[in-house]
């Protein structure tokens, strides 16, 4: 029985090259699109899934209000995780992970390494809590002395290539040149997708925390906690905010510290299975928005659909000219369930061609997403979920988009057939076939004004004016830990000089940029008339005296800082005349400002200019002048001479040689800065464009197949109409006018549905595009101008035919 199925399907399907080429390109693309958006979402919810007793591991973090803004930190104060493991009930373990930075490691008798990455400090619960697995050393032993690292298999690869696990423990790796560490454990990297990215461990420091450390919070360092079965998370947060807020309120009785006091500050736990949908916390590391992961299933699924309704349309349509195959079948004794078994074989035939073809689709998708898909993706294989994707594929969707087909076809009457009264119009009411090609269409038009839209913001935020001059210009970074050296202290200046002099140079300054994705800001306050105190969050931008030229930026009132050691003035923008209540940028002037450390005074007023993405308002922003915190050179090129810029870099390149070591030298062009700010958009274009595509050519395929169908369905009326004087252009207008007419229904009903989406979107931004009728227009206009095309194609074959050959057809 199946063997007949098989060898029946087989032959229809090569009879019928055209539709079952179709059918399994249409299926393919949807099936790969699906495909390579399930391995992303797959991913990115396996993270840490090979944790024992994840559902009861919490992450401690900090929230913060500086001056309304609320804000999320990773960290905690470092005297807080004593506090849990002492104070708090419920909690079993506390584990603390802590950031830890070295310049050099020296390895006896082998290669120094720079700047080694992911250094952790910690202590013996790391290892009980997170799962290695110990090829050298044992958890229990560990970490006996402070003076002991711990390596992954990779880490211990790269410093003792060739050498054992076993052979390495008590070899000693020297750090900066001074600090001796002797490896007393290697253990196997974990399996990706993990958020613990550690390679090399080393012991906290017992130490006595001061009370002023409560009121500081480091990003770096973050804090584990896992809870006893019946522990109740909230009574333990209730407990933990409780307590620290009594030790933080103490020390800021005690000190007398306003600005401190004034700063509302908490703590949240975040479970295991959370921290990684947590991009609002400030931290590096790959994050992922759980609402971008289900806007990704959304639209896997709706192009997964749409490739299934391109196949039942294409499917219903070939009814029609099948109908006298089925007919005679039944007459000669056919059963019902034999007809639908063919049908449903088919489906499954194809299915299998697509998802074979589909793999090969994939990998380009694979290629062209490479700049959104993390890089682990590809070669991150579950081998359970996949399997259970491909059996899915392979009987779930021939059944779903069998089953119409299926049902048409047992509702056959053979004696209908006879007397030629089967039809399967396409004009008529509306039937599902038709809802079908309303949705398919429906969904284009959405991802078509979707890309308009998006497209257009993008367009806006990189050519909106900024409030300075951001051509030309080249940044280049020392590195904090060789800022801080005491051989390379104040070398700066020295170099700043050299580059001014270094042909190709217009300009060039020390300071923060003026639009960056991380921020300073620091409370201060004013005292006005009357004893009116003002206080608010100046975000701070430390600069020298040349930076306002530089960038351009407007000075409206006053004077530029004047070059100085310490903070002692202070440059406000206009935000922040309004904000602290002075009549006018020159009444500003001369003003004290105060914070933490000390009375600043305004000495001038500039022009707003932008100093993060344009998600946010122009805060209150000053211009600090303080030589201790400048480590960011900002160069001007000349703008004329572009082909040039690269022989200036390499002179500037040399330059720095003679102050800093070579391997610390990077530059980039701020406008690359910038674009990187809005990665996450383009991302999101890249995503819609790319999906946009997939739906019109599904639905393009489609329509195609309908129309050729439809064309042929009518050949002898179409004959008949050019016989009695009919023109190519009427025949044309007569085959396309019902498809066009459900155009136009899916683009009523589109419009509302894309207007809303993308007016949603773009509230994020605080400075954003506004919806036109003609963006909405535009890509109702696509959508009818791209079926047109399609449509047109099969009509003006079928409109061109000699009629003596369209009425030869029985």
């Amino acid at each position: 029985m199946i063997l007949n199925f098989l060898k029946t399907s087989f032959r229809y399907l090569y009879r019928n090259k055209m539709f079952t080429a179709l059918n399994i390109l249409g299926l393919s693309i949807g099936i790969s699109a699906c495909w390579v958006i399930f391995c992303v979402v797959d991913y990115e919810f396996s993270f840490d899934n090979t944790i024992p007793r994840k559902e009861h591991i919490y992450r401690v973090i900090s929230g913060f209000v500086y001056d309304g803004r609320e804000s999320l930190n990773g960290g905690v104060p470092k005297p807080l995780p004593e506090l849990i493991s002492t104070q708090i009930a419920g909690v079993t373990k506390v584990v603390r992970v802590y950031a830890e930075q070295m310049d050099k490691v020296g390895i006896t008798g082998g290669k120094g390494f720079n700047e080694p990455e992911n250094l952790v400090r910690t202590d013996k619960g790391y290892f009980t809590m997170v799962p290695y697995k110990w090829l050298a050393g044992s958890p229990e032993t560990v970490f006996s002395g402070e003076d002991e690292v711990v390596l992954t298999e990779s880490r211990a690869n790269k410093y003792f290539p060739g050498i054992s696990a076993d052979k390495l423990i008590g070899k000693t790796i020297s750090y900066n040149d001074t600090i001796k560490k002797a490896i007393s454990g290697v253990v196997r990297d974990l399996e990706l997708p993990t958020a613990f990215i550690g390679k090399e461990f080393f012991s906290i420091k017992k130490r006595v925390y001061e009370e002023a450390e409560w009121t500081s919070t480091n990003g770096d360092d973050k804090v584990y906690i896992e809870l006893a079965d019946q522990a109740n998370p909230e009574k333990v947060l209730k407990d933990i905010n409780r307590n620290s807020k009594e030790r933080s309120d103490a020390y800021n009785r005690k000190t007398n510290d306003f600005f401190t006091g004034n700063i509302k500050q908490w703590h949240e736990l975040r479970s295991l299975r959370d921290i990684h949908f947590s991009p609002e916390i400030g931290e590096a590391g790959h994050k992922m928005s759980k609402t971008v992961v289900y806007g990704l299933m959304i639209i896997g699924f709706f192009l997964l659909l749409l490739a299934a309704i391109n196949y039942v349309n294409l499917s219903t349509a070939q009814i029609p000219q099948r109908t006298k195959e089925f007919g005679v079948r039944k007459t000669l004794g056919g059963a019902r369930n034999h007809l639908i078994g063919q049908i449903f074989t088919e489906t499954f035939l194809i299915a299998i061609f697509s998802l074979l073809l589909s793999f090969a689709f994939s990998r380009m998708i694979f290629i062209a997403l490479k700049d959104i898909i993390p890089d682990e993706v590809p070669q991150y294989i579950n081998y359970k979920i996949e399997a259970a994707f491909f059996l899915v594929m392979a009987v779930f969707l021939p059944l779903i988009a069998g089953a119409y087909p299926a049902a048409l076809v047992s509702k056959v009457d053979p004696l209908a057939i006879i007397r030629k009264r089967v039809s399967f119009p396409l004009t008529g009411r509306l039937n599902l076939r038709k809802s079908l090609i309303v949705f398919q269409f429906l969904v284009a038009q959405v991802f078509i004004i979707a890309t308009l839209i998006v497209a257009s913001q993008m367009r806006f935020v990189m050519r909106k004016e900024l409030g300075f001059n951001r051509n030309a210009v080249v940044l280049v970074d020392i590195p904090w830990n060789i800022r801080q050296k005491e051989e390379y202290k104040n070398k700066q200046f020295s170099l700043l000089n050299e580059i001014r002099n270094v042909p190709g140079v217009v300009k060039v300054s020390l300071g923060d940029p003026p639009m960056q994705s991380g921020y300073s800001s620091s409370q201060f306050s004013y005292n006005g008339p009357k004893g009116k105190i003002t206080t608010g969050q100046l975000y701070r931008k430390e600069v020298d005296s040349s930076y306002i030229g530089l960038y351009g930026i407007k000075l409206i009132a006053g004077r530029n800082l004047r070059q100085s050691d310490i903070a002692g003035e202070l440059v406000i923008n206009e935000t922040a005349v309004k904000h602290f209540g002075f009549k006018s940028p020159e009444d500003a002037l001369g003003k004290m400002m105060e914070n933490g450390d000390g009375k600043l005074t305004i000495v001038g007023v500039i022009k707003d200019f932008h100093s993060q993405t344009f998600y946010n308002r122009i805060d209150p922003t000053a211009l600090f002048m303080n030589k201790a915190e400048l480590g960011t050179f900002n160069i001007k090129l000349n703008s004329d001479a572009s082909e040039s810029w690269q022989q200036t870099i390499e002179l500037i390149r040399k330059k720095w040689n003679e102050f800093y070591p070579a391997d610390y030298f990077a530059y980039k062009f701020y406008d690359q800065n910038i674009e990187e700010m809005y990665k996450h958009e383009k991302n999101v274009s890249l995503l819609i464009n790319l999906s946009t595509l997939i739906s019109i050519v599904i639905s393009c395929l489609g329509l195609f197949g309908l129309a050729s169908l439809t064309a042929f369905q009518r050949t002898r009326e179409i004959g008949i109409r050019k016989v009695l004087g009919a023109t190519v252009s009427g025949i044309i207008k007569m085959l396309s006018v019902d498809f066009i007419k459900l155009i136009l229904v899916s683009i009523t009903i589109g419009l509302p549905i894309s207007w809303y989406a993308m007016n949603k979107w773009l509230e994020g931004f605080a400075y954003r595009i506004h919806i036109h009728w003609w963006m909405l227009i535009s890509g109702g206009t696509a959508v009818i101008v791209i079926a047109l095309l399609t449509i047109s194609f099969q009509a003006f074959r079928a409109a061109s035919a000699r009629p003596v050959e369209s009425l030869k057809v029985e």
